[in-house]
């Protein structure tokens, strides 16, 4: 099963690199919000469950790590409605459909 890697990047070609690193890997990505406080962060890591974190220096596997289903391109954190993060999850065709649409 593909794994899930958190990309601890701001917004830019680093962070275009990497996802498409990971995607040519077969894995998704969860990307992690820069702006969030290190408490939130690591509660976003221990909620998401990734398989390796990702950053500008390191590639660092991760234990107890969750694989994703074949063709899962990202699993995006959400508050959803009951204020309890959830990962919502975004196949490859679904964004290739809105790259397209776009």
């Amino acid at each position: 099963m593909p794994g899930l890697v958190a990309l601890d990047f701001g917004p830019g070609d680093d962070f275009i690199a990497r996802l498409a690193n990971a995607w040519k890997e077969g894995k998704a990505a969860v990307p992690v919000d820069q702006r969030l406080p290190e408490a939130a962060r690591a509660g976003l890591l221990e909620h998401m469950r990734p398989t390796e974190l990702w950053n500008v220096t390191t590639r660092v596997s991760l234990a107890d790590g969750v694989d994703v289903e074949p063709g899962d391109a990202l699993d995006v954190p959400t508050s959803g409605t009951t204020g309890e993060p959830k990962g919502v999850v975004l196949t490859m065709s679904a964004v290739r459909a809105a790259a397209v649409i776009t």
